[in-house]
């Protein structure tokens, strides 16, 4: 009886656990914008530009007046090589939502 006991326990942990992974990575995924609406395709409109923040890879909409990026990624500059620091020190242009996937993927990993 104790030993189902442990395995129960054990079992519940590591549902907890589970379902926190599972929305830690929700949440993670939820921080990337979205592919504007009315656009289909991978050649879809919407410039981005990627940017180094405080040490990490932002994510800015081109031409907006503001200087709040849409999101800060978790993907530290000091992990990247010295080429790819370098060219998001001086803003990594992304032509459509797709190419900005397709860089944080590249930097990401």
């Amino acid at each position: 009886m104790k030993s189902y006991g442990k395995h129960r326990i054990t079992g519940m942990i590591a549902s907890v656990m589970l379902l926190g992974a599972v929305s830690a990575g929700a949440l993670a995924a939820a921080r990337i914008p979205e592919e504007p609406e009315g656009t289909e395709g991978p050649d879809a409109a919407g410039s981005y530009i990627l940017r180094e923040l405080e040490g990490y890879i932002a994510v800015y909409e081109e031409g907006e007046k503001r200087r709040e990026p849409l999101l800060v990624t978790d993907i530290e500059l000091r992990n990247l090589p010295e080429a790819d620091r370098e060219e998001l020190r001086r803003g990594m242009a992304a032509e459509s939502h797709a190419e900005l996937m397709q860089l944080l993927e590249d930097l990401g990993s």
